[in-house]
């Protein structure tokens, strides 16, 4: 078994810990510009995380890297393994659809402390594609949601209108 590439320590990484994680692909390619990989990756990515006891609170997939708010369901639950499986899947897949490596090495990671306002991290990710161009508002973006509620919800925990 590979070592998983934690930037802070492994206790750190497990419980009912939350994160703002971002994966970055492979030689700044961008897949996830194809709606059947963003599918794809989401798919493997919530599987993962059902099994996994992880909550994906948020996620945006962007051109060539992905937003994720996550949380630990329980005190047994080890994000950096998370990390490191659904990384694994999503890349082995797509490895074998395309030839091509999905993921640099490694992740970004933030602590979201329990005395955070989950909304600003929640607002971050779905912004993002504003913040870059690619959409006028976070509802014309199509590749932002939630694993645990639906886009209108999520966006009124973010203070944004959800009827767009």
């Amino acid at each position: 078994m590979h070592r998983i590439r934690a930037h802070l320590p492994r206790a750190v990484y497990i419980g009912r810990q939350r994160f703002l994680f971002t994966f970055c692909c492979a030689d700044r390619r961008r897949p996830f510009t194809d709606p059947n990989v963003v599918a794809s990756t989401r798919d493997h990515i919530l599987r993962e995380a059902t099994r996994a006891g992880v909550a994906i609170l948020a996620y945006c997939f962007m051109p060539d890297h992905v937003h994720m708010v996550v949380a630990g369901t329980d005190e047994a639950t080890d994000l950096a393994r998370f990390v490191k499986l659904a990384k694994q899947f999503t890349g082995y897949d797509y490895k074998q659809r395309t030839g091509s490596l999905l993921w640099q090495p490694g992740w970004h990671d933030r602590v979201i402390w329990p005395s955070s306002d989950i909304a600003d991290s929640l607002l971050y990710v779905i912004e993002n594609p504003v913040r870059e161009g690619l959409a006028t508002s976070p509802h014309a973006y199509p590749h932002t949601g939630s694993g645990t509620m639906s886009r209108e919800q999520l966006f009124k925990v973010c203070g944004i209108d959800p009827t767009g």
